[in-house]
């Protein structure tokens, strides 16, 4: 434990730092650009690393402001401070002066411990995590010496859950990520994204823990049911439609369940047994789909 107790205290003592970020977003709805805001949080060996990576992905981007020292329990206070102003996701905010002018006028973590709201894990929640870090790092100590316990002496050095991810997504590539890992790494879902979407959709969804959290839903059997029970009331064995008219039905009823995915005629596939039927239709011979029976 003393030496657990020294990796953990070797982690805390990176610096950190709290930043804002301003970046142009198109309003679809207003049919223009318009700035919006990102609160986010890195420590300071890889924020240089970072910022390169938003610059060369994001041309608008601009860092108004870093504070120094800043954890990410910080982080989470002024998420849970301007949550009245979030967009989407956790981080991203209208473009607000009360949030630039915050900033402005709160340079230290001390200004922020002074002024925020006390934001904190509950107890329960701080414990369940102790308990999963302890785990994951008996377990390291636990393996021979190997290139997979060389790896994984360096996970807990990744910063953030999309970089942890995309570790995890490469020692699958490389055949090193057994059961074994995925049952003791410390993120809850972790697991859960690679047994049960796979590598290739965490990549697919560039390690985005919202969207992969979504598509854990939409492999659930009670989402499965439901949309099943969905497209058998609106499609019928017997019918003969459009591969046009399934698209546009299958979109309708993707978007009333907010299933968010691209609608294809061929996913009717997953539901009915279907054969191409020829239509003439105005002298021209058109292919539309038979639905035999139900699967």
């Amino acid at each position: 434990m003393v030496k657990h107790f020294l990796f953990v205290l070797k982690l805390n003592l990176k610096l950190a730092m709290v930043y804002l970020i301003k970046s142009a977003s198109w309003n679809s709805e207003a049919n223009k650009f318009e700035f919006i805001l990102k609160i986010g949080y890195t420590k300071d060996q890889s924020a240089k690393n970072r910022f390169i990576g938003y610059g060369n992905h994001n041309p608008t981007i601009e860092i108004l402001f870093k504070i120094p020292n800043a954890t990410e329990r910080h982080e989470g206070a002024l998420h849970e401070y301007f949550r009245e102003f979030r967009i989407y996701n956790r981080e991203w905010y209208e473009y607000r002066e009360e949030i630039i002018e915050f900033f402005k006028t709160h340079t230290t973590a001390e200004s922020l411990d002074r002024d925020l709201p006390e934001y904190k894990f509950t107890q329960e929640r701080q414990s369940s995590r102790t308990v999963r870090l302890n785990k994951f790092l008996d377990f390291v100590d636990s393996l021979e010496e190997s290139d997979l316990k060389a790896q994984l002496q360096n996970y807990l050095d990744e910063d953030g859950s999309k970089f942890r991810l995309r570790f995890l997504y490469n020692l699958d590539k490389s055949g090193l990520l057994t059961d074994s890992v995925l049952e003791n790494i410390p993120e809850n879902n972790f697991g859960k994204y690679f047994k049960i979407l796979g590598a290739d959709r965490i990549r697919a969804n560039n390690y985005n823990t919202t969207e992969l959290d979504k598509e854990l839903v939409y492999n659930t059997p009670e989402f499965k049911q439901n949309l099943a029970n969905i497209v058998y009331s609106e499609f019928h064995e017997g019918d003969v439609i459009s591969k046009k008219d399934v698209k546009d039905k299958l979109k309708d009823i993707y978007q009333r369940v907010g299933y968010k995915t691209a609608a294809r005629a061929t996913e009717l596939k997953r539901w009915f047994l279907i054969k191409d039927k020829e239509v003439n239709t105005n002298g021209k011979r058109l292919v539309y789909f038979k639905l035999v029976r139900k699967l």
